[in-house]
């Protein structure tokens, strides 16, 4: 499964996606990166909001090159460095994507989609367990992340079939999508009735 197959809808920073019709075992990339906590003036706020534009209008080598200047003038914005990750993910440059979210790690280990995107990456390439400390990291820095709950409650779904882990996980990303996502609504529904027979 290509990345792009993966990558289903990108937001603004503090946005929580609500998406219908994502397959129990198909990782979730939604959310895009806060600039971090470094201040960054109106002028650079905008050239931002213009490249998280082009980045949810799929315009992928101008959010690209805006998110580029942007960090000629500031590496030290954990955001960029992320996004740039996801344009470099969303194009399928694996080794480039890793680079910018190491990055934007270095500058704030706590970033949470950084964090979700490293898993994303880890998921792909077969690593599992790495992929699972990534997504709970993301959950652990930000609690209502609600595609990180989704794809932590899906590795231990598929992988380590830790059904009470992922019930626990699919409620939570159901509750911050207000219960959108019928299909997995309808796969928690299973889940929780196979733990009450059990």
């Amino acid at each position: 499964m290509s990345i792009n197959n993966l990558l289903l809808l990108l937001l603004v920073a503090s946005l929580t996606a609500c998406t219908s019709g994502k397959r129990p075992d198909q990782p979730s990339t939604t959310g895009s990166a806060d600039t971090g906590t470094a201040s960054i003036s109106e002028n650079e706020r905008n050239n931002y909001r213009n490249a998280i534009t082009a980045l949810n209008n799929n315009k992928l080598d101008l959010a690209e090159n805006i998110l580029k200047e942007i960090l000629n003038e500031r590496k030290d914005l954990a955001g960029p460095w992320a996004n740039l990750g996801l344009v470099y993910l969303k194009k399928n440059d694996i080794t480039q994507a890793t680079k910018a979210l190491q990055q934007a790690l270095l500058l704030n280990p706590n970033q949470p989609y950084a964090l979700n995107l490293m898993g994303l990456i880890e998921y792909n390439q077969g690593n599992v367990q790495k992929a699972t400390e990534y997504y709970a990291a993301a959950v652990a820095n930000k609690p209502d992340y609600a595609n990180a709950h989704y794809n932590l409650a899906l590795v231990y779904d598929i992988f380590y079939q830790d059904i009470p882990k992922a019930v626990e996980h699919y409620k939570q990303y159901m509750e911050l999508t207000k219960h959108e996502d019928k299909e997995t609504g309808m796969w928690l529904e299973q889940l929780a009735s196979s733990l009450k027979t059990n």
